[in-house]
């Protein structure tokens, strides 16, 4: 066996031996890699600063474009108006896309004008449009096509009571038109032609202020029953004008050359026609239709009326 001068044991290291070499204060390898995040950090930082400058740049040069005249609308066309002044509707488009507020983005740009709220803008500024459709002549045109279509004209609506339908009395009173839907859209002189005869009068938002009732609906909640009364009244011989609206639950129907019917919203048009064949075919009543001055259908299965000159009976 060789000489122990040359061995080392290593069972006394493990029993508690102290190395006389002490381990370095830090490793290169975790140096190296906060030093490569740090790179990567400020990298990013400066990335995201350039991409931020960039859109800023690019943000700008759009905006500038946008107020560009050959980038915005210059003419407005109006089509399909017949009682609306044309000129009326082009200078008021070109006013509702300028105005003299700062805006980033041009308002009245060929592709930011906003066809669809203009259009909605135009009908509410002329109640008689009933609707618009906006449209360019092509992709970078600056002149913009409004089609419009107007209101038709379906009854006419008076001031005060006692409704008649002959000109005269339309040329003597305050009479505007309203459409199918109830809407008041302009004022008449008697002369406009609408689609019924039928004169109403009574209670609009406004017209107990005195001022204009146009841009509102008259009697929207009960229109439609209203007009199946007057239907079903027609179908049975009568010549009713119209309805005088007195409040929010009764309103009266003139028969032309007649009596006038006052009835209830509550009921029903079929209800209410058949009350009143019932009472007409009653011994008190029938073969009188010309003494007659009102009769009374809103108290249900109790129906009153009155005789010209006579006291209220039942």
């Amino acid at each position: 066996m060789s000489s122990n001068k040359n061995v080392v044991d290593l069972r006394k290291k493990r029993s508690g031996g102290v190395s006389k070499f002490s381990p370095l204060p830090f490793s290169p390898r975790k140096k190296q890699r906060d030093s490569l995040r740090s790179r990567r950090r400020r990298a990013r930082l400066i990335g995201g600063g350039i991409i931020f400058i960039l859109l800023l740049c690019i943000l700008g040069m759009l905006s500038v474009a946008s107020h560009q005249p050959k980038f915005t609308v210059q003419k407005f066309v109006v089509a399909g108006a017949k009682h609306v002044k044309p000129t009326d509707v082009e200078e008021y488009a070109l006013e509702a896309i300028h105005d003299e507020k700062f805006h980033f983005f041009s308002p009245s740009n060929i592709f930011l004008y906003g066809p669809r709220q203009l259009g909605e803008k135009i009908v509410s500024e002329f109640p008689r449009i009933k609707e618009t459709y906006i449209k360019k002549e092509s992709l970078f045109s600056t002149t913009v096509h409004i089609d419009i279509t107007e209101r038709k004209p379906f009854a006419k609506w008076c001031r005060g009571s006692r409704i008649e339908q002959t000109e005269s009395f339309l040329t003597s009173r305050e009479c505007f038109v309203f459409d199918d839907t109830g809407l008041v859209f302009a004022r008449t002189s008697g002369a406009e032609e609408a689609a019924t005869a039928y004169v109403f009068s009574g209670v609009i938002a406004s017209s107990t202020a005195g001022t204009s009732p146009i841009g509102h609906v008259f009697a929207p909640l009960h229109m439609q029953g209203i007009l199946a009364f007057l239907q079903l009244l027609k179908d049975n011989g009568f010549k009713p004008i119209g309805a005088e609206v007195k409040n929010s639950q009764d309103f009266w129907v003139p028969l032309e050359n007649s009596f006038d019917i006052r009835a209830s919203f509550g009921a029903s048009a079929e209800d209410l026609t058949k009350n009143l064949m019932l009472v007409l075919a009653s011994e008190r009543l029938k073969g009188k239709e010309d003494q007659i001055e009102y009769i009374d259908l809103r108290f249900g299965n109790k129906v009153y009326f009155k005789l010209k000159g006579e006291a209220v009976s039942e």
